[in-house]
C-alpha cells in the first residue's frame, strides 16, 4: 500500500469495532446475501482514494465471508460478478483460455484459511510477474505517521497512484 494508506491502517488498527458497527456489518451482509440468494449481483469495488484500494476490498471480502457466504461465493463478488455487472464477462471475471487474465498470487489456500488472501506474494499483470518486494518497494517509506496532510488534494493523489503504479504497463 502507498504511505498514506499505510498510515491510515496503522492509525485505525488499534480500534476494535463497536457493537453498533458490528451490527451494521451484519445488517449490510444480510442485505447482500438476500440479493445473491434472489439471483441478483453483488460486485465489490473500491472508493479509492477515499478508502485504501486493497484494504477496502479485503475488508469487504472478510465481512461477506464472516457473514456466512462461502469462500467461492465471496470471491465471486470481486471477480465474476463485477464482470457480469459491467457486461464484460466474455473477457473478464474468470481465468479461461481466450480471456484477459490478471492474477493475484497468495501464500496459502483461501478455501482452508480465508485470511491467506492478504498474504499476497505476487501479481501477474499483462503477462508480467510482479513479486511482493517489487510491489511494496515502489512506494517510498512514509516521512510521517500522520493520517492525512491538511489540504491534501485527493484527486491529485488518485492521479499520482495511477501514474506511479508499480503495475501500470502503459509507460
Amino acid at each position: 500500500m502507498p504511505p498514506w494508506d499505510t498510515a491510515a491502517v496503522r492509525e485505525n488498527a488499534g480500534h476494535r469495532p463497536t457493537p453498533a458497527q458490528l451490527a451494521d456489518i451484519r445488517t449490510e451482509v444480510g442485505v447482500y446475501r438476500r440479493v445473491l440468494d434472489g439471483g441478483g449481483l453483488v460486485a465489490l469495488g473500491t472508493d479509492q482514494p477515499l478508502v485504501p484500494v486493497g484494504l477496502g476490498l479485503h475488508l469487504g471480502l472478510r465481512a461477506l465471508h464472516r457473514g456466512g457466504l462461502s469462500v467461492s461465493r465471496t470471491l465471486r463478488t470481486a471477480t465474476a460478478l463485477p464482470a457480469r455487472v459491467f457486461g464484460a464477462e466474455r473477457d473478464l471475471g474468470t481465468l479461461e483460455v481466450g480471456k484477459l487474465g490478471d492474477m493475484t498470487l497468495v501464500d496459502g489456500d483461501p478455501f482452508e484459511d480465508f485470511d491467506s488472501l492478504v498474504r499476497t506474494s505476487a501479481v501477474l499483470r499483462g503477462g508480467r510477474l510482479f513479486e511482493q518486494r517489487e510491489l511494496t518497494g515502489s512506494f517510498p517509506a512514509p516521512a510521517t505517521r500522520s493520517l492525512r496532510a491538511a489540504g491534501t488534494d485527493w484527486l491529485e493523489v488518485g492521479r499520482q497512484q495511477r501514474r506511479e503504479s508499480c503495475c501500470d504497463l502503459s509507460h
